[in-house]
């Protein structure tokens, strides 16, 4: 192994050392319940009567809630929307994962059950987002993502928007006719289009992006940890090169809907993304490329899952830079249809 192999490597052990020591500490106690990601943890203080949340990440305490005298237990909710605490009685309070707030429901993100009509494949239709883009744009514009989604006539979409997000989400929209959830509204593709067209429509938003604010604190510390490594310097040197190659390759076309959803495409990302994934993914934790896509589609199949054999129609949306990796996912999948989505997108000169 050379040298810089050796860093990355020794880099990389550092940061799960440093998980496994956060794992030793209070934070991860007698009846500490973890988030499935590795990053989040409930502890029940029973005599104060309070759920205490732990970053692991980053290895500090994030808040206290205050529940109920003396609650009896707590649990995940299997969607892990919310922590169920159980306050004896028959009374259960739930804690958003995201916001930390307390309720006395669920917020129920897992779609219902399969509909009768079991046996039919369902169809799924990937498009590609430029966040910002479609605000400058004329090729892929805002009206031109509207008319799209009438096209395709979704029965579901899975949006790049996190699972504990969406309640908020739809809440806010629902009682101000906007869209004000702190993650989702940096999205015009959601906020100005998708939220909008569900008056009009009939589908359901699932959320399905694995993202968090805990994961990009640690992602960012680690980055700058691995540029003040000398070690690394030919490691960022190649990313420099991949990411100059990406933004020649994309230059005067990255807004064209044609190009965005070909082959051709995908091919170029997943070329650019190579040293990031080769040098950086271990030390980056669950914000590193590969292990954030793995995550992304990890809720990705549970909500294709929950609906096998339906006959429904998922329209996936997601940055177009993590197409290439949902579509090889996809394609090993044999209960689906996956549907060219320019047959759906009114094409702009």
């Amino acid at each position: 192994m050379n040298r810089l192999g050796a860093a990355s490597v020794a880099f990389a052990a550092a940061g799960v050392a440093a998980l496994v020591a956060l794992a030793e500490t209070p934070a991860q106690s007698a009846g500490a319940t973890v988030t499935h990601d590795g990053v989040l943890s409930f502890t029940i203080l029973t005599d104060a009567g309070l759920v205490r949340v732990d970053d692991l990440l980053n290895g500090k305490e994030i808040t206290r809630v205050a529940v109920c005298d003396n609650p009896k237990g707590g649990a995940l909710t299997e969607d892990e929307v919310s922590f169920r605490v159980d306050c004896g009685g028959g009374e259960i309070l739930f804690i958003n994962t995201a916001s930390f707030d307390l309720s006395d429901s669920a917020a129920q993100d897992y779609p219902p059950a399969p509909s009768p009509d079991i046996g039919k494949k369902n169809e799924v239709i990937v498009l590609g987002m430029i966040h910002g883009g479609f605000k400058t744009s004329k090729r892929y514009s805002l009206d031109v993502l509207r008319q799209t989604i009438r096209a395709i006539g979704p029965d579901f979409v899975l949006a790049e928007i996190p699972p504990n997000r969406m309640d908020a989400a739809l809440k806010g929209f629902a009682e101000t006719g906007r869209v004000t959830e702190q993650r989702t509204r940096v999205f015009p593709e959601y906020v100005d289009v998708l939220f909008p067209l569900t008056r009009e429509m009939d589908f359901s938003i699932i959320g399905v992006a694995a993202w968090n604010r805990h994961m990009n604190s640690y992602r960012s510390a680690a980055r700058r940890r691995l540029r003040a490594d000398p070690a690394m310097a030919q490691a960022w040197a190649e990313d420099k090169e991949a990411n100059t190659k990406f933004r020649a390759a994309l230059r005067g076309r990255d807004d064209d809907p044609r190009f965005i959803h070909s082959l051709e495409y995908d091919e170029i990302t997943r070329r650019a993304f190579v040293p990031d994934v080769d040098y950086f993914n271990a030390a980056l934790g669950p914000g590193g490329w590969k292990n954030i896509n793995q995550g992304h589609y990890r809720l990705i199949a549970q909500a294709l899952d929950r609906h096998r054999g339906a006959g429904k129609r998922f329209l996936i949306t997601f940055g177009a830079s993590h197409k290439y990796w949902i579509l090889d996912q996809l394609r090993k999948r044999e209960d689906i249809i996956l549907l060219d989505p320019l047959e759906f997108i009114p094409l702009v000169e």
